[in-house]
């Protein structure tokens, strides 16, 4: 339900040419599958179905400390340059969704 929500909220943004809206719509319907997956499995992050004991818990699976805070030392100084290479793209292809730029297909 949630989903169908997301993207008739995307459909009718575009229709009010509101593209900011319709990015966050779209970008919510994208992320909602996952979400309700991983509430689904809660708390499995692998199940299997030939061996119930081989299933994989979240537990199991999360990362030792040390390992996130060497990650986060490694992503810190690469997400200023991510967020700015997103930015460049936004700027550099703002006006290829108004219609006004001619689309082949």
């Amino acid at each position: 339900m949630l989903l169908v929500a997301a993207l008739l909220a995307a459909r009718a943004a575009l229709a009010r040419r509101r593209p900011g809206w319709a990015l966050v719509a779209t970008g919510a319907a994208l992320a909602l599958p996952v979400v309700l997956v991983g509430a689904a499995l809660w708390p499995y992050v692998l199940v299997s179905t030939t061996d119930p004991d081989a299933s994989l818990l979240v537990a199991d699976a999360a990362a030792s400390a040390p390992t996130l805070r060497l990650l986060g030392w490694v992503a810190l100084p690469l997400l200023p340059a991510l967020l700015g290479f997103q930015a460049m793209c936004w700027w550099v292809f703002r006006g290829r969704t108004d219609g006004r730029a001619p689309v082949y297909w």
